[in-house]
């Protein structure tokens, strides 16, 4: 046998073609892994609270009516296909959730390697996409696993890989459509995180001095989406419109942590993004590199996160997960050394640890809410208050051993105590 094909031999095999081989049963194995943390957890509140509305909109409630939720009809809506398939099979509602986004993560690794594939990317490069992506969709998320916001994130990534990848001056293929379809949903239920969707986007004009790519076939869909979506709220939930989303404005929306408390984190976390990309890939260390568009998107994750002003676990989350994602998926297996390997998994660890911690609390709505309404039942209580003040002490009686007053026409008006309980 000639000595060229002797060289070729099962142990002979290169590394990328085992990462070919065996990346799918590395991402099953996450994916396994995350199914068996999150089963047994609780998911967090808000989960649970958009899950009670779901089932009270399927029993015949209208939302708007019946069904007050302060969010767009979108988020509601989101978790009706895990409701029903619960009633169906009779499994409870957070397990199909569970499934449901495991299905999601499955669903744009596929699109993510499909594009690409068509951009004929190396098996290498595609591997570690797969893989650490997996990990930063199921494990990563921690206890924002489930959320609006993790949903978002896994619909959009796909855009942002694909605007990476025309970034080199590839082709994505036509699976882009896919991307945009998620892109488009990602900021139907976050409008927020349009910035991330957008800074990529923006790159690629001012790099090529042209407005072509606002005209992707994923931007166009994306757009689309959109635009359908809104078309949707005025047709069938004005109320929303008209009614909540002014409430919102007027209560919710003022209410921000200062802006130095909410700087100080996006700060931290890009500047450690910047520092690993440098330590990971220093051949892609340039403006021109394939990590820009994904350090664009945590820009846009940041400023979505200041501007929402809350500070809350579940805001950061596009911030964490594209900062992470922009150095990890510049790693190479034939350059990557020891020491940075170890700082790159305790960023990732510490980052995580982040996610996981509980949701610090934030000051009441109800100074807000009083300052911009009087609330009718305290105004009944002050208006009680002054009847007694005015009254004789003749007017004083006890019944059954209640201090009460009477008022003008024999009325009786309940005691102090149980106005303030009511």
């Amino acid at each position: 046998m000639p000595a060229s094909k002797e060289a070729v031999t099962p142990l002979a095999m290169s590394g990328s073609t085992f990462s070919m081989s065996y990346r799918w049963i590395i991402v099953s194995a996450i994916l396994l892994m995350a199914l068996l943390v999150q089963m047994p957890v609780v998911l967090n509140a808000d989960l649970s609270c958009l899950l009670t509305e779901g089932e009270k909109v399927l029993d015949g409630g209208k939302l708007g009516v019946d069904v007050f939720e302060l969010n767009p009809p979108l988020s509601v809506y989101l978790y009706m296909p895990a409701l029903q398939l619960a009633r169906i099979t009779g499994i409870a509602p957070e397990i199909i959730v569970i499934i449901l986004v495991m299905i999601e993560i499955v669903a744009a690794l596929v699109i993510i390697d499909l594009a690409a594939a068509a951009a004929k990317l190396e098996a290498d490069e595609r591997s570690i996409s797969a893989c650490v992506l997996a990990f930063l969709f199921a494990i990563f998320p921690s206890a924002v696993f489930g959320q609006r916001e993790h949903i978002a994130v896994i619909a959009m990534t796909p855009f942002v890989a694909i605007a990476a990848i025309r970034w080199r001056g590839l082709a994505p293929g036509p699976v882009a459509i896919l991307a945009g379809l998620g892109a488009g949903l990602a900021m139907s239920l976050k409008p927020y995180l349009a910035l991330v969707v957008g800074l990529p986007i923006i790159l690629c004009v001012l790099r090529q001095r042209s407005i072509r790519p606002l005209f992707t076939p994923e931007a166009c869909v994306a757009a689309a989406v959109v635009i359908g979506y809104g078309a949707v709220l005025a047709i069938f939930f004005p109320a929303y419109l008209l009614t909540f989303a002014p409430m919102v404005t007027a209560a919710y929306v003022p209410l921000r942590m200062d802006f130095g408390d909410l700087l100080f984190f996006p700060a931290v976390m890009l500047v450690a993004s910047v520092g690993l990309v440098r330590l990971l890939a220093p051949q892609d260390f340039k403006w021109e590199g394939g990590a820009t568009p994904w350090l664009a998107a945590a820009v846009g994750g940041a400023a979505s996160f200041i501007i929402q002003g809350k500070g809350w676990t579940y805001t950061a989350f596009a911030l964490c997960m594209f900062a992470s994602a922009a150095p990890l998926l510049q790693a190479r297996t034939k350059t990557l050394r020891l020491p940075v390997m170890i700082c790159a998994l305790a960023a990732i660890v510490c980052i995580g640890s982040r996610l996981s911690l509980q949701v610090r609390p934030f000051p009441p709505l109800e100074g807000r809410i009083l300052a911009l309404a009087k609330h009718p039942r305290r105004d009944h209580d002050r208006r009680s208050r002054r009847s007694r003040a005015s009254a004789r002490p003749s007017d004083q009686c006890d019944l059954g051993g209640q201090h009460v007053w009477a008022g003008v026409g024999g009325r009786l008006d309940a005691p102090t105590e149980e106005l303030a309980t009511a």
